[in-house]
């Protein structure tokens, strides 16, 4: 990832903070205050997956500051593994798998009016 992308990313995550006050990402530190990782794989590659699990909750949809989401109250991929949270939320240049119900976060957010462009994937 050049250093444009990285910086657009680094802004987009700020953003993201801001709108969920910073519950689930810390950008002065740069760190997630919650299991997340990075993934190659859409928001649609999730939703087929999904279908596999042992048990997962119907997904719900949205934004929070621009940057769609699809979030799943519950999931349990394998039937030894237990329930948990996840979210997959799509920042153009990166996605991120995040161990939380984004739904709670953008249920009560506060939208942005900041002039922000959402960066471009290569």
């Amino acid at each position: 990832m050049g250093h444009d992308q990285q910086a657009g990313l680094e802004r987009a995550l700020a953003v993201f903070a801001a709108a969920t006050k910073n519950h689930l990402y810390d950008p002065s530190r740069k760190k997630w205050a919650v299991t997340a990782t990075e993934t190659s794989e859409t928001i649609e590659n999730y939703l087929e997956s999904s279908k596999g699990y042992y048990y997962c909750a119907k997904p719900t949809f949205g934004s929070i500051a621009g940057f769609p989401y699809v979030a799943f109250k519950q999931i349990q991929p394998w039937r030894t593994y237990r329930r948990h949270p996840l979210s997959v939320i799509d920042f153009g240049i990166k996605r991120y798998a995040v161990f939380a119900d984004l739904e709670e976060y953008a249920a009560d957010r506060q939208e942005l009016r900041q002039d922000f462009q959402k960066p471009e994937a290569e």
